[in-house]
C-alpha cells in the first residue's frame, strides 16, 4: 500500500488505480476507525462533502433545512446558516476555484440555489440565489468535469437533468431560462440512456 502511495505522488498514478490498491489492502481496512462524530444538526443529515480545495472543511446538509460547514481538524462548525430552502436539503458541494466562498445546492423543495459566502462574514450575510427548480424533489448535482468551477448539473423526480452555467449572470430569471432549455435536450439524452441500462 505505501508503494502505491509512494507512486502515486511521484510518477501521478490515477486516483481509481489508488482506490483499487487501497480498498483491495486488508490491512488498511483493518485499521480504519471512528475519527470523530460531528453533532449540530437536528435531523437527518442527507449529505456531506469535503471542500474542493483544502479538504479541511466538510459540507453538511440536514432535514433541519441548515447547512453546516465544519472544521475538520476541530471537529468544530465553522459556519452554520439556513439554507432558504422550504424543505430537507438533499446536497450541498462547495464549487471548486472559489476559494470556500460558493456552494450548491438541491433539496426536496425541488429548488437549486447558489450561496455565496462572504469570507470572514457571518450567517447573516449568506447570499442564497435561486437557480432552478424542479417539479417535485431535486435530489442530485454533478460537477461538470470539463468546466466545474461554472457548470454543473441537477436531477430531480420530473426526470430531468439541468444544465446550469454560472457564466450567464447572478439573475435568477434568466438562468431559469437557459436551464429550462438545456433540460429538453439534458431529459431526452438521459432518458434514451436509461432506456438503455
Amino acid at each position: 500500500m505505501f508503494s502505491a502511495s509512494y507512486d502515486r505522488e511521484v510518477s501521478g498514478c490515477s486516483e481509481r488505480h489508488m482506490r483499487r490498491v487501497i480498498s483491495g489492502n486488508v490491512q488498511c481496512l483493518q485499521r480504519m476507525c471512528l475519527q470523530r462524530k460531528l453533532e449540530a444538526h437536528a435531523g437527518c443529515v442527507n449529505t456531506v462533502s469535503f471542500d474542493t480545495e483544502g479538504g479541511d472543511v466538510l459540507i453538511s446538509g440536514s432535514d433541519d433545512q441548515q447547512i453546516m460547514l465544519w472544521d475538520w481538524q476541530t471537529g468544530c462548525v465553522r459556519l452554520r446558516f439556513d439554507s432558504g430552502h422550504a424543505n430537507n436539503v438533499f446536497q450541498a458541494r462547495m464549487l471548486p476555484h472559489s476559494s470556500g466562498s460558493r456552494l450548491i445546492t438541491c433539496t426536496a423543495d425541488g429548488q437549486v440555489r447558489l450561496v455565496d459566502l462572504p469570507e470572514g462574514a457571518g450567517s447573516l450575510s449568506v447570499s442564497r440565489t435561486l437557480l432552478g427548480e424542479h417539479v417535485g424533489r431535486a435530489h442530485k448535482l454533478a460537477l461538470d468535469p470539463l468546466n466545474p468551477a461554472h457548470c454543473f448539473y441537477s436531477s430531480g423526480e420530473d426526470g430531468q437533468v439541468v444544465h446550469y452555467d454560472l457564466r450567464c449572470g447572478a439573475d435568477p430569471s434568466q438562468q431559469q431560462q437557459q436551464a429550462g432549455s438545456s433540460s429538453s435536450s439534458s431529459s431526452s439524452s438521459s432518458s434514451s440512456s436509461s432506456s438503455s441500462s
